[in-house]
């Protein structure tokens, strides 16, 4: 069974795991990747408790299988992030996190989400498709060139 839990000690290692896998040219070393994910994990608890972010952990019967995230930046748009576990690719666990997380958002009364993809990452560019993002520009001459990509809908998930 997939489940979606709250971030939480126990999961400092794993989020440090998929990291490097993910975006290896931000987390060099061992002991950066450890800082990062614990700073992740306590700063998910934070915002958590306040209701500003959502950064969940994608429980497969268990066990870690990647994260799903909605960040509230300051004076931006809701930000949804996921990353998910090579072993646990394939699954649309990315797709039905992320498909919760902007049903809970659509409860508080959030209706535009946005994200970021990489040109390089079809996989999560046919996520945000599935969920019905649309495309909207892309971040030029930044080393990872993102496209940005926005959610319009419903508490349902129906566009407006």
């Amino acid at each position: 069974m997939t489940t979606l839990v709250p971030l939480a000690s126990r999961h400092v290692a794993d989020i440090g795991d998929l990291a490097a896998i993910v975006g290896p040219e931000l987390w060099l070393g061992a002991a950066v990747r450890r800082w990062g994910a614990e700073h992740f994990v306590s700063e998910s608890r934070a915002g958590f408790a306040l209701g500003m972010s959502m950064r969940m952990a994608i429980d497969c019967d268990g066990t870690f299988a990647g994260y799903a995230a909605l960040a509230h930046l300051r004076g931006g748009p809701v930000q949804l992030e996921f990353a998910v576990l090579p072993a646990w690719r394939g699954r649309a666990l990315a797709q039905a996190a992320s498909r919760e997380l902007i049903a809970r958002a659509g409860q508080r009364g959030i209706f535009v989400v946005e994200s970021a993809a990489r040109a390089d990452n079809a996989a999560s560019r046919a996520v945000l498709l599935r969920l019905g993002f649309n495309r909207l520009a892309s971040r030029r001459g930044e080393p990872m060139q993102q496209a940005i990509w926005r959610w319009q809908g419903g508490v349902d998930g129906r566009r407006l």
